[in-house]
């Protein structure tokens, strides 16, 4: 009889807790079931494509192949104008980070002059900027540059001259302006505010490419 009394004593005392563990199970299921619901019924990411665009400054014979044009290649010191860091990052249609990337730029100098060596010309010898550079994306479709803001010329506002390749994707030819430097639709370089100036002006450069990265998915 005492071992009887024992047990249903044992038992009443943690059913509170059974139901407790039986109530937040169910809580949890139907938070979960809800949010897969939403997930499913909302519409996938979209980012705004960046337009291709015929480059203005003709492409350099050779690029550079790092991302530092302020600079030539063993030159003693870097070329006048304001440094600028240039933080990009490069996405598909669904916002997915594309790696892998190679990125080239090529620009007019501080006083608007092509400094680099073309098909028809060769650039100035004497100049210590490179006019051209090349950086490729990391994981996270990230990617930088240090060079100078160029200077607008007579029928354009400043701008980078932009190529982006990619494995999986098409060759995009595009000229990003900084901060709405025009009305066209282009690819935009915005400045950053509150950010460390210590390697220049810091300006965020985001280009969407046409397709989607074939593995991977957010």
């Amino acid at each position: 009889m005492h071992l009887l009394t024992l047990i249903l004593l044992c038992a009443i005392s943690i059913l509170p807790s059974l139901v407790l563990a039986a109530t937040a199970s169910l809580d949890a299921a139907t938070q979960s079931a809800s949010l897969d619901a939403a997930t499913k019924d909302a519409p996938p990411l979209t980012c705004s494509i960046t337009p291709s665009m015929r480059t203005i400054e003709p492409e350099p014979d050779n690029f550079v192949t790092n991302n530092n044009l302020r600079r030539k290649v063993g030159a003693p010191i870097v070329a006048k104008g304001e440094p600028l860091l240039i933080k990009g990052r490069l996405l598909d249609e669904r916002c997915v980070p594309i790696a892998n990337a190679i990125i080239e730029i090529w620009q007019v100098d501080a006083d608007g002059n092509i400094v680099y060596d073309t098909p028809r010309r060769k650039g100035d010898m004497h100049s210590e900027f490179a006019g051209s550079g090349t950086a490729s994306t990391d994981n996270l479709g990230r990617f930088t540059f240090l060079t100078i803001k160029p200077s607008a010329t007579k029928k354009e506002a400043a701008h980078l001259n932009v190529m982006v390749t990619h494995d999986a994707f098409s060759e995009l030819n595009t000229v990003a302006y900084f901060d709405n430097g025009t009305t066209k639709k282009h690819a935009t370089l915005t400045k950053l505010t509150g950010e460390d100036p210590s390697y220049g002006t810091p300006y965020e450069l985001i280009i969407t490419l046409k397709g989607k990265e074939q593995y991977r998915t957010y």
